[in-house]
């Protein structure tokens, strides 16, 4: 088994690569994409040093459940939807958060997956995620076979920070 060797140029073969040699490697960026290309290559390196922020607010709260084997009826993903919309229900409770768009997916027995959502009254209650996501599996449920199904709200509002925009610009007072 014979060791690679770096030459002093940017390809196999004599040294390891100089520190030239890596700035080399950047010639054009700059030129190619002006001001950002210098950070661009750094990015292309994986070289980031900017604050990772792991605990941002959540911008959907869903939860999904697999079958054992693929259903076609309506029945059988209709059973699995209160325990998910009670779930989706507590979750939004502990963050405190209400949705405006009650979203279901499937994924039928070809993998292929699909999305459906319903526009809705800011909520979290479970009996209003049920009532629209068996709205949506109804019109969905074409004999096709699912093998997964999940529920979940998204475009949530934090109702103590952003309160309800009034439309017609009143401030609440006459």
């Amino acid at each position: 088994m014979s060791a690679r060797r770096w030459s002093g140029s940017c390809g196999p073969t004599a040294s390891p690569p100089s520190a030239n040699c890596r700035a080399r490697t950047s010639f054009g960026w700059p030129r190619r994409y002006g001001s950002f290309g210098p950070t661009l290559h750094r990015f292309a390196r994986g070289e980031d040093n900017r604050r990772v922020e792991p605990e941002g607010p959540s911008k959907s709260i869903s939860a999904e459940t697999t079958f054992d084997w693929d259903v076609s009826t309506a029945a059988a993903p209709r059973e699995e939807l209160r325990p998910l919309a009670n779930k989706v229900e507590r979750r939004m409770a502990r963050e405190g958060v209400l949705g405006r768009s009650v979203v279901v997916k499937f994924k039928a027995a070809d993998f292929t997956q699909f999305t459906r959502s319903c526009r809705v009254e800011p909520t979290r209650s479970a009996a209003d995620i049920l009532r629209v996501a068996d709205e949506i599996l109804e019109s969905e449920a074409d004999g096709g076979a699912f093998r997964l199904i999940g529920v979940g709200c998204t475009d949530l509002t934090n109702p103590a920070e952003d309160p309800e925009p009034d439309p017609f610009g009143f401030s609440g007072s006459p």
